[in-house]
């Protein structure tokens, strides 16, 4: 589909800009977070012990996501009070992420702290399940680990360098935060997401004015084929498609969902696209068949 503006693709590229400052703060963090968790897991396994060490940064971990999230959501609903009718807008600032975009977002958009508090309490529970598979993922590796050093009879040198190597090879090291990056990076593109959604259905009187939204990707030749597919698709906000395919929709998907507030002719997507001379079902990949905004937050 061709039927996006200059004006709608650069919002979509200045939303994908909000996230990508985020990342910048979060994938820093990962690598800190990374190499604590090296150093406590290669203690625990090469020494033995209790596992409070790791379960200790594991939690300063959710901490950070829970922030970073935060911060994404305040960005989201800044970046859309400046695309509201004007009557709408609220007044908007620069701000550095986490600690400022909290202050200036309680002032500039109106929010309380309890509100705030209230935002974080709930990313807070959906955060602490996410944190809790990778602990039980981490239990079930530290065994596996365990045996192989004592099988191999390494000697403690050896030892520390095989645990390195094998969190390296998993993403869990400072080497290779990929795991630690991808949890921050997907998490704060569902608040951010969630954030766009509530903060034009969740307030009746912008509702009322609400038409629908406009799918629109950040138009470079990383975009997915199957994502290119849905550019353009414009539908009432009540439309089912919102439900399934309100994006991200897939990991490091950076297409976005642009509010509407003036009628539009519907555009509808294809429902499948030929790749290699097979046909492959067009929308969000099986476990983003979800609209975060739909989530309580």
């Amino acid at each position: 589909m061709a039927n996006v503006t200059s004006a709608e693709r650069r919002l979509a590229n200045l939303m994908e800009k909000d996230l990508r400052s985020i990342d910048s703060l979060s994938a820093r963090t990962a690598k800190v977070i990374s190499k604590q968790l090296r150093i406590a897991l290669t203690k625990l396994i090469a020494k033995g012990g209790n596992s409070r060490k790791v379960d200790a940064i594991l939690q300063s971990m959710q901490s950070a996501i829970v922030e970073a999230m935060l911060a994404a959501h305040l960005l989201s609903m800044r970046r859309v009070s400046k695309v509201m009718p004007k009557t709408k807008v609220r007044k908007g600032i620069a701000f550095s992420l986490y600690d400022s975009a909290i202050k200036i977002s309680k002032r500039n958009l109106g929010l309380t702290a309890t509100q705030i508090e209230n935002i974080k309490r709930a990313y807070s529970m959906r955060v602490a399940r996410t944190v809790g598979l990778l602990h039980e993922s981490i239990d079930r590796r530290i065994p596996q680990i365990i045996q192989q050093v004592t099988e191999q009879s390494l000697s403690t040198r050896q030892a520390v360098k095989e645990i390195a190597n094998r969190l390296e090879s998993i993403g869990m090291s400072d080497t290779n935060p990929a795991v630690i990056e991808t949890l921050f990076r997907t998490q704060t593109q569902l608040s951010y997401s969630a954030a766009s959604w509530q903060s034009v259905r969740d307030d009746s009187d912008i509702d009322d004015i609400l038409w629908g939204f406009k799918y629109v990707t950040v138009g470079d030749e990383r975009v997915r084929p199957e994502h290119i597919a849905l550019e353009g698709t414009t539908l009432p906000k009540d439309h089912e498609f919102w439900l399934t395919n309100y994006p991200p929709n897939g990991w490091n998907c950076r297409c976005k969902a642009i509010a509407i507030f003036q009628p539009r002719e519907e555009v509808i997507p294809p429902s499948t696209i030929e790749i290699g001379g097979e046909k492959v079902p067009t929308g969000a990949d099986k476990d983003f068949r979800f609209n975060p905004g739909l989530i309580d937050v």
